[in-house]
């Protein structure tokens, strides 16, 4: 009776996970494509923020990229972390995983559970050319294709562990895309790059061979 019970579970949660993937997908809106720049000298100044709006002009979804140390007001309404993280959410949303259509998947429990957060261990000449994990991560969701592309990154290793990314460039695009139709960004086929000290997140990554 047991066994049974646990296998009616694992049924029932297969097929609410499936509802939860098929249901929105005809409500999800056209987006107009995007493309936005920025130029960050200053670890305080490092937050952005940008409509994502419909054909007709309505705003369908907010971007925000920030670093935990910026002093803009607005980042007060989420927990940033990492030492550049960036969120695509449904307007005045503040539950998860609206909050973060960038998540790993519907289940996430935290904020940080998505690959919209950079390290500056990932920004390194070794490794800022990492597919999925690098400087370029490609997000596809909500029949949207949004790509984010970090350059020039002012790593300074002397400073402490919080400080070290001092100032970067980053480029933001989106465009429509029918055939993506998961509710949140997902996972990437290709691992994350470990820490060369597994018990320090601060240590360098081992990008030195790339996925082929």
């Amino acid at each position: 009776m047991k066994r049974l019970l646990l296998v009616l579970i694992a049924v029932l949660a297969v097929r609410a996970d499936s509802v939860c993937f098929a249901q929105p997908r005809s409500t999800w809106p056209h987006i107009r494509g995007f493309d936005r720049k920025y130029s960050f000298e200053k670890q305080e100044d490092m937050f952005l923020q940008f409509p994502v709006s419909t054909l007709d002009g309505r705003t369908a979804y907010i971007v925000e990229c920030g670093n935990p140390f910026a002093k803009d007001p607005r980042m007060r309404k989420f927990d940033w972390s990492g030492d550049f993280e960036c969120r695509v959410a449904k307007p005045g949303i503040a539950y998860l995983p609206d909050a973060q259509l960038l998540a790993g998947s519907t289940h996430v429990t935290s904020d940080w559970e998505s690959r919209g957060r950079f390290w500056w261990n990932e920004l390194t000449p070794d490794c800022i050319s990492f597919p999925g994990w690098g400087g370029t991560r490609v997000y596809r969701f909500r029949h949207m294709r949004i790509t984010i592309r970090i350059t020039n990154p002012n790593v300074d290793p002397y400073r402490p562990s919080t400080h070290i990314l001092q100032g970067l460039d980053v480029e933001i695009s989106g465009r429509y895309d029918e055939s993506a139709n998961r509710p949140v960004a997902g996972l990437t086929n290709i691992s994350e790059p470990r820490n060369t000290d597994p018990t320090d997140v601060d240590s360098h990554r081992q990008c030195g061979s790339l996925p082929k």
